[in-house]
């Protein structure tokens, strides 16, 4: 980070008010199970890594996580009212043709203010198919 560079924090009003009324929207239509919650930490910072191998991935991690849940989801997402939505609710946009300092600027002030930061190692919807290798760890990348 540069010298003077301010970290912004996502915004977090519909992320962390909007879960509960979401939740049980989708629960009224979709079975929905929650796995490995137990091993998230409830409070402190943390970086949760999660397969993604379909589109509502994104939505149900931050909907249905053990905590709010701040995924680095592509820039192309955040066009027009989607991308209104998603930067309502506390997501945070990533180049992911470059280096993404605002990115990474973004995702170390959520972890400093004890916050959840989400991310997909695959980089995209992979399918069902098991995680690529040459994928590294998350905690590798997490370090600085």
């Amino acid at each position: 980070m540069t010298v003077g560079a301010q970290r912004r924090h996502p915004p977090t009003w519909l992320l962390h008010g909007g879960r509960p009324t979401s939740r049980w929207l989708i629960r009224r239509r979709y079975d929905v199970r929650e796995h490995g919650t137990g091993h998230v930490p409830p409070q402190g910072p943390v970086i949760v890594a999660a397969n993604h191998t379909g589109v509502i991935d994104g939505p149900l991690l931050a909907i249905f996580g053990p905590r709010p849940v701040h995924a680095l989801t592509k820039r192309e997402m955040f066009d027009g009212r989607l991308g209104r939505f998603l930067h309502s609710s506390g997501q945070i946009p990533l180049d992911r043709v470059t280096t993404d300092r605002g990115a990474i600027r973004a995702c170390l002030h959520v972890l400093d203010h004890g916050g959840a930061v989400g991310i997909f190692p695959e980089g995209n919807r992979g399918y069902a198919a098991p995680l690529r290798k040459r994928v590294r760890s998350p905690a590798r990348r997490s370090c600085r």
